[in-house]
């Protein structure tokens, strides 16, 4: 006979692991430390090539202009105005990285706390199902030795 609730509860935790599997599982293998200082390390990375990439749109579509002032005071004031502007958009960068890490792994701890207690379940079910069905099994097998049928196989006896 089908034990409905163990069909449910193993379908919610399939439905789990298919749907949560990339946010959870990769957040539940590191401490939260380690966890926030990687995904801060990748927004350094990343923002570092992004505004390198755009500086360097910045100098090609102003080339002409560039060309054509060509003075060092001028160079020197727009160098220093964009590693303001990288050193200041970085730190507002990580900042929201941080935040949006600690977010993310805190919900992924408490829906592993969830998955882990509806595994728990699903053990408790599993032992409980298995006992029943051992004890079934024992009243049979001794009533078939009782009666001294044996029919040629071995009665598996569960204790």
């Amino acid at each position: 006979m089908l034990n409905e609730d163990k069909i449910r509860l193993m379908t919610s935790i399939a439905m789990f692991e298919k749907h949560e599997r990339k946010h959870i599982f990769p957040a539940s293998r590191y401490f939260r430390s380690d966890y926030i200082s990687g995904r801060m390390l990748r927004s350094f990375f990343a923002y570092t090539v992004c505004f390198i990439l755009c500086a360097m749109m910045w100098v090609l579509s102003n080339m002409e202009q560039l060309m054509n002032v060509m003075e060092l005071d001028a160079v020197i004031a727009a160098v220093r105005t964009g590693a303001v502007l990288y050193v200041t958009g970085l730190i507002l960068y990580l900042i929201i990285t941080w935040f949006v890490s600690s977010m993310r792994y805190e919900y992924a701890r408490r829906s592993m706390r969830v998955y882990i207690a509806k595994l728990k379940r699903l053990e408790k079910l599993i032992k409980r199902a298995s006992i029943i069905v051992c004890t079934d099994s024992v009243e049979v097998s001794q009533g078939l030795s009782d009666l001294g049928v044996s029919m040629g196989r071995k009665i598996k006896t569960y204790v």
